[in-house]
C-alpha cells in the first residue's frame, strides 16, 4: 500500500513539475515587462522577444518530463511478475525459467539452479523483445505456500473487485473514449505554440512529448467490450493454440489469464549409444541394454506419447500413451517391429526380418504435460476469441447444498395429472418443475439466490432472538416480531432446521484443550498448563522402515505431546503443517540422489520459516560424497564402515544426557562428514583413518535449524543401539523450538 502511495505521489509531482516550472520561468522573465499587461500577454511577448531562450527552456523541461515518464512507466501486468518464479516460453522453440526482473529496456530471467550448476545464470531479452515472447507461465505446483496464498487473494479480487477498482476502470474507459478529442485539442494548442518558435524541430519535439504525456495519463487503454469479460472464463488464441482461463487483467500490450490448464508438448532425440540423457523439463532418461528408464523429477504428471526409431533402417513409430507420475519412473522396452526385405532377385517376394534398436541411429520420444498455471501473453499475438463458460462464484457455504441438489438430472421421471395423463409443456429442468426452456435457466444463479435467502433468514432468526425482550415490552406474548410475511419466514426457518438435522451438514465441534490439575501439597491443586502438540513428519519407507516404530515410544516432551506421521511421498505434502521433519536413513541418497530442485527449495523454505530438520546418515559412494544441495551450506561425506566410538563436544548441552545417557560405543555411525562450512556447529565427532570427522552437526538457518547426523539405521541391531540418541534428538529439537518461541515473544513485546 505504501509503495502504491509513493508511486502516486511521484506521478503527481511529475505533473506539477511539468506544469509549474515553465510557468515560473516564463513568469519571472515576463515580470520585467510593464505591470499593466495581463500575464498571458506577458508570456506571449516573452516568447516573441526571446525565441531561442524559450525554445531551450521548453526543450530541457520536455526532456526531463519524457525521461521521468520512461523511467516510471512499466506495464501493469508485467510489474506483477517482478520477483516471481516464471517460465518464459519463446515463440521459437525453447524456454527459460527463473526469477523475473523487469527494466525499461528489457527483461532478465535469473536462474539460481543454473548458477549453482556453474552454467549461464541468466537470460536477457532487449530491443524488440516482446515480439519473441510466447508467454510467461507461473505453474501452481512449484509455488511456495506464501505465493499460493497471494495468488488466491489475487484471484478473489478478480472475481469480486472492490468498488474503488471498478470505479477506476470505468473512469479509464471514459478517458479512452475522450482520448481522441483530447488529442485534437492538444494538437491545436501545440500548433499555436509551434507558431511562436522559429525552430521547427523544437516545436515538433514539444508536440511529441505532450502526446506522450497524454498517453501516460491514460496509461492503459481499457476496451469497453473486453472490460466486461474481466473475471469470467474466456478462450484466447495464440501461436496456433487456444487457451481457456479466467481473464484477470489486460493492458495495451499484455493479457493475463488465471486458472489455465496449460499444455506443454516437446520431443527428445538421443543417440542409441547414449547411456544417460537429461531433459530440461525435469526428465532423466537412462538406457540399460534394451530397456529405457525414464525418471520424472517434477511435481507433475508427464505423458509419454510416442517412440520413434530413426536412421539407417526404415523409420518406425510406436504409440506409448502412458503416464509417469510425479517423482516416478517408467520403463520402456526398446523392441522395434520386424522389417520387410525384398528377396533378390525376386522383386515381389518379401520376408520379415527382426531388427535390433542398435541398428538404428536415433531414438526419439514425445512428451506432454497439462498443468494448472497463470499466464501472461502479448496482446495482438494473443487475441480473445470468445467468452467460454459463465463463472458464478459461491457466495455462501449453503449454496453448495443447492448446487448439489439442482445439478442432478432426474431420469425416467414423468409428470402426470391426477388421472395419470402426462402434463404437456411441464418439464423438470435442473431439479425444478417449470415450463421454461433450459437455455433460459441458470442453475448456479438460482442456487446463489436460494443461498442468499437462506442466509438472510438465518440473520433474521438471530435478530429476532436478540429483540425478543423488546417484543415483550410491546405486550407481545411470545416476544416475536410480527411481520406481514411471517408465514413465509417460518417456512424458510423450518427448511433450515430440516437441513441442519443431517449430521453431514453440522458444523464440527471446536477442539478443547484441557488443563488437568496437579497436586500442590496440603490439599491444594494448581492448574497444569499443556503446550500445543509438536507434529513430526517422518520421511521413511522408501529404503528402510525401522525408525518409525522405534520413535513411537515418545509420547511427550515436557508439557507438549508428540504426534508422529510418516510418509513415503518425497513431495512432503504435510510439511507446512509440521514442526519437525525427520528424514530417515538413506532416504536422500541411497548411493543415488533422490531429491530434486523443488523438494530442496521446500525444505529450505520450511527451515527458514522456523521448522527443524533432523536427518539420519546418507550413503556416499567409495570415491564420491553423497549430494547435499538440499542444505544451504556445503558439506562433504566419505564412505566408511560402521563406527561406534564417538566424542561428544562440550557445547552439545543435554543432547547426550537427556532423557537418555548415551556413552561412547553405544551408537552406530557410518559415512561421516569430513568437510563442512564454518557456519556449522559440531556436536559430536568420530575418528576415521586418524582424522577427526563429524558425526552430528547443527546449522541454524533463518528462524529454523538443521541437525545433520551420520547415524546408520540399516538393521534392527543398529536401531536398538541408536534408539536412545534418536529420542534425545527429538527432545533436543523440541526444547530448541520452545526457546525460539520465547525469544520471538520477547521480541514482539519489545517491538510493541
Amino acid at each position: 500500500m505504501k509503495l502504491k502511495l509513493r508511486k502516486g505521489y511521484f506521478k503527481i509531482a511529475s505533473y506539477l513539475i511539468a506544469v509549474a516550472l515553465p510557468s515560473l520561468v516564463l513568469a519571472a522573465a515576463a515580470s520585467e515587462t510593464p505591470q499593466d499587461k495581463p500575464l498571458w500577454r506577458k508570456l506571449i511577448d516573452f516568447i516573441n522577444d526571446h525565441t531561442l531562450l524559450s525554445g531551450a527552456i521548453f526543450l530541457i523541461l520536455a526532456t526531463v518530463v519524457t525521461t521521468v515518464f520512461s523511467l516510471i512507466r512499466k506495464d501493469k501486468c508485467l510489474k506483477e511478475l517482478r520477483g516471481k518464479f516464471v517460465r518464459l516460453y519463446l515463440r521459437k522453440e525453447g524456454f527459460y525459467e527463473g526469477i523475473f526482473r523487469l527494466e525499461t529496456t528489457g527483461i532478465e530471467i535469473v536462474s539460481e539452479k543454473l548458477r549453482v550448476e556453474g552454467k549461464e545464470a541468466s537470460f536477457l531479452l532487449t530491443g524488440k523483445w516482446r515480439d519473441q515472447v510466447h508467454a510467461f507461465v507461473r505453474y501452481h505446483d512449484v509455488m511456495l505456500e506464501r505465493e499460493k496464498q497471494e495468488r488466491d487473494n489475487e484471484l478473489e479480487k478478480v472475481y469480486h473487485p472492490r468498488l474503488a477498482v471498478r470505479l477506476r476502470r470505468k473512469i479509464k474507459v471514459a478517458l479512452n473514449t475522450i482520448k481522441n478529442a483530447l488529442n485534437q485539442i492538444l494538437s491545436k494548442v501545440i500548433g499555436q505554440v509551434r507558431a511562436r518558435f522559429k525552430a521547427a524541430e523544437v516545436g515538433r519535439f514539444i508536440e511529441e512529448t505532450s502526446k506522450e504525456a497524454l498517453g501516460y495519463a491514460v496509461e492503459t487503454v481499457y476496451d469497453r467490450l473486453i472490460d466486461r469479460l474481466v473475471g469470467t472464463k474466456v478462450v484466447v488464441a495464440a501461436g496456433g493454440q487456444e487457451y481457456e482461463g479466467v481473464l484477470a487483467d489486460y493492458t495495451n500490450e499484455w493479457i493475463k489469464l488465471m486458472e489455465v490448464n496449460y499444455r506443454d508438448f516437446w520431443e527428445v532425440q538421443m543417440k542409441t549409444d547414449d547411456k544417460v540423457f537429461k531433459d530440461p523439463h525435469g526428465l532423466r532418461i537412462e538406457r540399460h541394454g534394451d530397456r529405457l528408464i525414464i525418471e520424472n523429477h517434477g511435481p507433475f504428471t508427464v505423458r509419454v506419447q510416442k517412440l520413434w526409431f530413426l536412421g539407417k533402417q526404415p523409420n518406425q513409430e510406436h504409440k506409448i500413451e502412458r503416464n509417469i507420475e510425479p517423482f516416478g519412473k517408467m520403463e520402456i522396452r526398446l523392441k522395434p517391429s520386424n522389417v520387410e526385405r525384398v528377396v533378390s532377385p525376386f522383386e515381389d517376394v518379401k520376408i520379415s526380418l527382426p531388427v535390433s534398436f542398435n541398428q538404428y541411429e536415433f531414438i526419439k520420444l514425445s512428451f506432454e504435460t497439462r498443468r494448472m498455471a497463470d499466464i501472461t501473453m502479448p496482446r495482438g499475438y494473443a487475441s480473445i476469441r470468445h467468452r467460454s463458460e459463465k463463472y458464478e462464484p459461491k457466495l455462501l457455504s449453503l449454496s453448495t447444498l443447492t448446487e448439489m441438489i439442482l445439478s442432478e438430472t432426474p431420469k425416467d421421471f414423468l409428470l402426470t395429472d391426477k388421472d395419470g395423463r402426462p402434463l404437456k409443456y411441464i418439464n423438470i429442468r435442473h431439479g425444478y418443475v417449470t415450463n421454461l426452456e433450459e437455455n433460459r435457466m441458470d442453475a448456479k444463479e438460482i442456487a446463489n439466490s436460494y443461498a442468499r435467502r437462506w442466509e438472510v433468514e438465518r440473520l433474521y432468526e438471530d435478530a429476532d432472538s436478540r429483540l425478543r425482550p423488546l417484543g415483550r415490552l410491546l405486550n407481545n406474548g411470545n416476544g416475536r416480531i410480527i411481520t406481514p410475511r411471517s408465514g413465509a419466514t417460518i417456512a424458510q426457518m423450518a427448511l433450515l432446521k430440516i437441513l441442519s438435522l443431517d449430521p453431514n451438514l453440522r458444523r464440527p465441534k471446536p477442539q478443547i484443550l484441557y488443563f488437568p490439575l496437579a497436586f500442590a501439597g496440603k490439599g491444594k491443586y494448581r492448574g497444569r498448563s499443556i503446550g500445543m502438540p509438536v507434529k513430526v513428519l517422518m520421511l521413511t519407507g522408501n529404503v528402510k522402515d525401522l525408525e518409525f516404530a522405534a520413535l513411537q515410544r515418545i509420547k511427550a516432551v515436557g508439557n507438549r505431546k508428540i504426534i508422529l506421521q510418516k510418509t513415503k511421498d518425497k513431495k512432503l505434502p504435510r510439511l507446512s503443517k509440521s514442526h519437525i521433519l525427520w528424514i530417515s536413513y538413506a532416504e536422500i541418497s541411497d548411493e543415488r540422489y533422490q531429491f530434486n530442485y523443488d523438494i530442496e527449495k521446500r525444505i529450505k523454505s520450511f527451515v527458514a520459516n522456523g521448522g527443524v530438520v533432523i536427518t539420519m546418515g546418507q550413503k556416499s559412494r567409495p570415491r564420491r560424497s553423497c549430494r547435499t544441495t538440499w542444505l544451504p551450506e556445503p558439506i562433504v561425506g566419505r564412505k566408511s564402515e560402521q563406527i561406534q566410538e564417538f566424542d561428544a563436544k562440550s557445547h552439545a548441552n543435554s543432547l547426550f544426557q537427556k532423557p537418555n545417557k548415551v556413552k561412547s560405543g553405544h551408537l552406530v555411525v557410518s559415512d561421516p562428514w569430513i568437510k563442512w562450512s564454518d557456519n556449522y556447529e559440531v556436536l559430536a565427532t568420530v575418528k576415521l583413518d586418524g582424522q577427526e570427522t563429524a558425526a552430528i552437526l547443527k546449522l541454524e538457518y533463518g528462524d529454523g535449524m538443521f541437525i545433520v547426523t551420520a547415524l546408520k539405521n540399516e538393521t534392527p541391531d543398529n536401531i536398538r543401539l541408536n534408539t536412545p540418541i534418536m529420542e534425545n534428538l527429538i527432545h533436543y529439537a523440541v526444547e530448541w523450538l520452545n526457546r525460539k518461541q520465547k525469544e520471538l515473544k520477547k521480541e514482539r513485546r519489545w517491538v510493541a
